[in-house]
């Protein structure tokens, strides 16, 4: 591949790193020093080659013993356009044995020895082809050029290192193992990347085994370092020899310092170095802090689980990374972090196994709490003398998130045990299978044990899963039960503080009898609940039904009733007489598919049962039968050759198919007449009742059948979804502000109508922008005020509000919608809705208006006929407005007085029908109560010639305001009498109802459900708006946005679809034509009925 812009990507971070060394003498001299031993050693040289990747590098320092030591790290996964270099290497398979398992081999060992490959990956040489992909920029002083080198070596930092390491030490054993059987054991089982860590049990042996690992591993140039063992023998003969503490640590992320597990030669023990942070606790440097403790074989899982729980309750309460943690934890945090040096104090024995011959035992603990689970292994050395118990291997997890009842966490802990004991397999071989005793393994749950010795197939998915496992891993035979007192693994569940798991003896040895011999053991015998939990219920299983023989047919029935689906129910029948004809005919076995046999089989098993059950009542005598006969006379039935009830009828000599002319007999109450109406209804593409009749009757004859088609087709929810309509009361009475004299605009509708457009001049290409309409209405006089609104800010719309009050007067009331009434509103109202829902702009308008004592009111959402005066008066002026200018683009001046004549010509317009007398040419307009007369009015001559005591009274003028008023409360009133629409009363919505949000811009079937968990009726009890919860959000909508899911019962009576002849016609000539085996399987529960207590 070619990764373009590497050489700026590299030379950008050498800079950077070159500043870096510049300012710090220490580490510019130990860098330099780094690299010219790389350079000597001719581990790298300068390229003479084109790069074809340059990999940036930098310095990681860590201090070990009070010695600062420095690496060079190469950054092979520094990204360039095309990827990184390790985004292009193949890793490899893994070929690194795991340092639990090195750890425990460790421990077998008398004679424990441990040594360093020195340069491990530096001891490998690159193909010369393949370095131009390991070049680098380097140079010593910064006014030199800088050369590009090649990297002749492994190198660090790229993914597949590891595996070349570790696959050229075994071609190593490969070539040249063969007299050195010792050392290749060794190197394929006790090796750690470039750690070895083994021994033997005796100091003979371990000189032997020294000597072959010099000698095969030089064969491969690789020389070993940095000796130690517990046996000062063996450091005789090696230069490099170490009797210091020996840090055993994972290299999986070599820009960390893990501390880890330490080994003393002197005191072959293990121990523990564990720093304390000195930052203030939070979230991030408690992670930090628990990820450092690094305890590969669990000696300290009681200290390590009760951190981890720190962390998990931090992540219950949302505390963010770096925010304090509460108080109470931060108290115990510090609890903690102060004995933690005591760990210090620790001192674990390494070797675990006996000098003298002795047999060995595997014993397993398990426990668990509400926060954690833990398994804990014990190795009991078994001689002549005495019994020693070591702690083995631990091992917890925390209980998840997710609640689990605490015997499902027991048996977490239990399965957690058995997983522990299958992965130290290869462990138990070196001890040697002939001196194994059987393992035993304890847990404290009564409930888990009664799992364990539970059939599978009786329990739940879980518990099944879990307890499977166990059993392929472990014996039965092999778990007991052990009180709480006496179980190690409580303190691994529960968590001990240092000071506490020092003192445990309990969890160091565990407990006291298990340094007895076996047979002294008091192991208790629990005994299990009979009605344990996690058990599956009991189901009935269906042994043997034939045809041809008698059979139970009520059992059958009861089977026909626990399915809603046709097609379901023959499946089931069908693998059901399919496994008695095997057991009872073993050499004709069926397997595959089913067959058309089959099911036609159990098609006629179950139309048999429901004859015999709710037909004849199980009564096949002659009397019986003539009974039924006689009843369904007309229909002439008759017995089939299969025992079935025909209807016989006057079709024989029919040219019809036999199923036609004699079509099966069935009663109308029974379900499975109901389940085939539903599959015949779905498979003919949801016809209506009368074509679904016609349909059904082709193979079966059910009377009353037209009458169970229309409850069906009634209740099936997709049809009823696709027709369905919402439940509109009856129109309201009119408010009171509608209906009772008030001052002109006292109580005041308002809606916005727009965007148009405006033009700051006249000049050429003036700059264009959005202007919006906001229309005032009066509620009782219909007078209609306008303004132009410049922009969508609660600052402009405040000042048009002023300029309203300064003109009309001050309201005592506003009405208006809510904002989320424009979401289903044209495209250009997007930005009117945006800003109008914004609670910030509610908030100031509402401040604005409540200073003036002006009230708001907000009208539900989706409720626009909720604001039908002000509607209207937006669809007038609107149109007005369009057949005015169209298209044009008007200046502020121009379009304020189109404004103001659209409002005159409104305000003229009559509020009552004309009247027919000639003589009676005034007509009441909203005018009248604003100037005394229409806006539009031709001016009647002037009296200012006149002399004023020839004018009437000045009383005149309040006669007038009130002849006006009183023309409005005769021929105005009058007019809102009608109700125009919603005249009928349905039923009201009630709380629990499941219904369907109406959403104008989606299809009918992607309706979201919800349920009403409010409602609010009007004065007159009717219900108009409710609350309505979905799984996203809850809604206040109008009841006519609202369809129920289930249909009123009343009206499932008398509701009924008919087509015309025509499409029965045609859609018979399509079902004759079509394959009836191709169905549209669909869930069965789109045909029950849903009611609000479901």
């Amino acid at each position: 591949p070619e990764f373009k812009n590497m050489f700026t990507i590299a030379t950008r971070r050498f800079r950077n790193q070159e500043n870096r060394l510049l300012k710090n003498d220490g580490l510019r001299e130990s860098y330099h020093e780094f690299m010219k031993e790389y350079e000597q050693l001719g581990h790298m040289s300068i390229s003479g080659n084109p790069p074809a990747f340059i990999i940036p590098h930098h310095a990681v320092s860590k201090v070990d013993r009070n010695q600062t030591k420095l690496r060079v790290v190469f950054d092979g996964s520094a990204q360039s356009i095309n990827g990184s270099l390790n985004d292009y290497l193949i890793v490899g398979p893994k070929l690194q044995i795991d340092i639990r398992d090195i750890l425990l081999n460790f421990r077998i060992h008398k004679c424990a020895l441990v040594a360093d490959i020195v340069k491990c990956f530096r001891g490998i040489w690159v193909h010369p082809d393949d370095r131009k992909y390991q070049t680098i920029f380097w140079r010593y002083n910064p006014y030199e050029a800088l050369q590009i080198y090649e990297l002749n070596t492994v190198v660090y930092g790229l993914t597949s290192s590891p595996f070349l390491a570790n696959r050229v030490i075994q071609a190593i054993v490969d070539d040249h193992g063969s007299p050195y059987p010792e050392a290749s054991m060794v190197l394929r089982r006790d090796i750690y990347v470039d750690d070895i860590v083994s021994g033997c049990n005796s100091i003979d042996e371990a000189e032997k085994l020294q000597g072959q690992l010099i000698d095969l591993l030089g064969k491969g140039q690789f020389k070993l370092s940095k000796w130690a063992s517990n046996c000062p023998e063996l450091l005789q003969n090696v230069s490099d020899t170490s009797d210091k503490p020996v840090t055993i640590i994972s290299k999986e992320d070599t820009s960390v310092k893990i501390l880890g597990l330490q080994w003393n030669p002197k005191t072959d023990c293990f121990s523990y170095n564990l720093e304390l942070p000195t930052v203030q606790p939070t979230k991030r440097t408690i992670l930090s802090t628990v990820s450092k403790i690094y305890d590969p074989l669990g000696f300290i899982s009681p200290l390590v689980v009760m951190m981890k729980q720190f962390i998990q309750e931090l992540w219950k309460l949302g505390v963010d990374w770096d925010d304090p943690v509460p108080l109470d934890l931060a108290a115990r945090w510090e609890l903690a972090l102060k004995q933690l040096p005591i760990i210090s104090n620790l001192s674990i024995p390494r070797f675990v196994r006996s000098e003298k011959p002795s047999m060995y035992q595997i014993v397993g603990f398990s426990d668990a709490s509400e926060t954690a689970y833990c398994a804990s292994i014990y190795l009991r050395v078994i001689s002549h003398e005495q019994i020693k118990v070591s702690l083995l291997i631990a091992k917890t997890k925390l209980a998840p998130l997710k609640k689990l009842t605490i015997p499902r966490l027991e048996l977490c802990g239990c399965f957690l045990l058995a997983r522990l004991y299958q992965s130290i397999a290869e462990y138990l071989k070196l001890l040697q299978p002939a001196n194994l005793m059987p393992p035993r393994f304890f847990t404290d749950s009564t409930i888990a044990l009664g799992w364990l010795h539970t059939h599978t197939y009786k329990l739940k998915t879980f518990v099944c899963n879990r307890v499977s496992e166990i059993l392929q891993t472990t014996s039965i035979d092999e778990w007991h039960h052990v009180s709480s007192e006496d179980n190690p693994a409580d303190a691994g569940s529960r968590g001990f503080l240092p000071d506490q798991l020092l003192s445990s003896t309990l969890w160091w040895s565990g407990p006291s009898w298990l340094a007895q011999p076996q047979d002294t053991w008091s192991i208790s015998t629990p005994t299990f609940q009979p009605d344990l939990s996690e058990i599956k219920g009991e189901k009935v299983v269906l042994v043997a039904l034939e045809s041809s023989v008698q059979f139970n047919s009520k059992f059958v029935v009861d089977i026909i009733l626990k399915f809603s689906s046709f097609n379901r129910l023959l499946w089931s029948l069908a693998y059901v007489l399919r496994f008695v004809k095997n057991i009872r005919y073993k050499r004709d076995r069926l397997s595959g598919p089913l067959k058309l046999h089959e099911i036609r089989s159990a098609q006629l098993l179950s139309v048999k049962a429901v004859q015999a059950q709710l037909l004849f009542m199980d009564d096949f005598s002659e009397k019986s039968q003539s009974k039924i006969m006689n009843k369904y006379a007309k229909l002439n039935p008759f017995f089939d050759s299969t025992g079935i009830l025909r209807a016989g009828g006057r079709l024989y000599n029919a040219n019809l198919p036999y199923n036609h002319k004699h079509p099966i007999l069935l009663p109308p109450e029974s379900h499975l007449s109901t389940l085939i109406v539903d599959h015949f209804h779905r498979m003919y593409l949801h016809p209506g009742p009368s074509l679904l009749h016609a349909v059904v009757q082709l193979e079966y004859w059910i009377p009353s059948l037209r009458r169970l088609a229309q409850q069906r087709v009634f209740q099936c929810r997709r049809c009823y979804r696709l027709k369905a309509k919402t439940c509109i009361p009856k129109m309201a009475d009119l408010p009171p502000h509608r209906v009772q004299a008030a001052r002109a605009f006292l109580k005041t509708g308002l809606d916005f109508c727009g965007p148009f457009y405006m033009k700051d001049s006249h000049r050429r290409k003036p700059q264009v922008t959005k202007v919006y309409l906001c229309i005032f209405v009066c509620m009782a006089t219909k007078a209609i005020h306008i303004e132009a609104v410049t922009s969508l800010a609660a600052d402009s719309f405040l000042a048009s509000l002023d300029r309203f009050v300064s003109l009309r007067g001050l309201p005592t009331d506003l009405y208006s919608d809510c904002g989320s009434n424009f979401v289903s509103a044209a495209r250009q109202l997007k930005e009117w809705y945006q800003w109008f829902a914004s609670e910030e702009s509610q908030s100031q308008i509402i401040e604005k208006t409540s200073i003036r004592r002006i009230t708001w009111h907000f009208n539900p959402p989706h409720a626009p006929h909720f604001g039908g005066i002000w509607e209207a008066g937006v669809k007038s002026a609107k149109s007005l407005m369009l057949r005015s200018i169209g298209d044009t683009v008007l200046t502020y001046e121009e379009l304020s007085t189109l404004v103001a004549k659209i409002a005159a010509v409104l305000n003229s317009r009559p509020l009552c029908p004309l009247p027919t007398d000639p003589s009676e040419c005034e007509y009441l307009s909203p005018g009248h109560f604003l100037i005394g007369e229409a806006p539009l009015a031709i001016p009647g001559p002037t009296l200012m010639d006149v002399s004023i005591n020839r004018l009437d009274r000045w009383q005149l003028i309040k006669r007038m305001s009130q002849y006006f008023w009183g023309r409005w409360h005769k021929e105005y009133l009058s007019t809102l009498q009608m109700r125009n629409k919603w005249t009928n009363d349905g039923p009201n919505l009630k709380i629990g109802d499941l219904v369907f949000l109406k959403e104008e811009n989606q299809p009918i079937l992607q309706w979201p459900r919800g349920r009403i968990v409010g409602i609010h009726p009007g004065v007159d009890g009717k219900v108009r708006v409710a609350t309505v919860k979905t799984p996203t959000s809850t809604f206040t909508r109008p009841v006519s946005k609202l369809v129920p899911m289930s249909p009123p019962e009343e009206a499932q009576e008398s509701q009924s679809y008919d087509p015309p002849e025509e499409e029965k016609k045609s859609h018979l000539n399509w079902i004759r034509g079509a394959n009836p085996s191709v169905e549209e399987e669909e869930d069965s529960s789109t045909l029950v009925p849903l009611t609000h207590n479901h």
